[in-house]
């Protein structure tokens, strides 16, 4: 579960809610770097875990209006901790 805020202020290093290209879910990325393009605004991010996930990397960068929301906070998993799986 993650708190958020719905109208975010979108800076560098922060962590949002965003869509990514394609049939992927919204998904929760650090933005990285403005790009600014004639015709939109555009958002370079990446994901935390370099070993999975997807990011600009490989779809590119985002429109503005696909960053939806700023992460306040997450209950799970927390952040550092590698073991994800589930308790046993």
């Amino acid at each position: 579960p993650l708190q958020v805020l719905e109208s975010p202020a979108r800076r560098l290093g922060r962590i949002a809610g965003v869509v990514l290209p394609g049939d992927r879910p919204i998904a929760v990325k650090r933005l990285t770097r403005r790009m600014d393009d004639s015709a939109q605004e555009r958002w370079w991010v990446e994901r935390d875990n370099p070993a999975a996930g997807a990011d600009s990397w490989l779809f590119g960068s985002i429109a503005d209006d696909d960053v939806l929301a700023r992460v306040v906070w997450r209950i799970w998993p927390r952040p550092g901790r590698r073991d994800v799986g589930p308790r046993r």
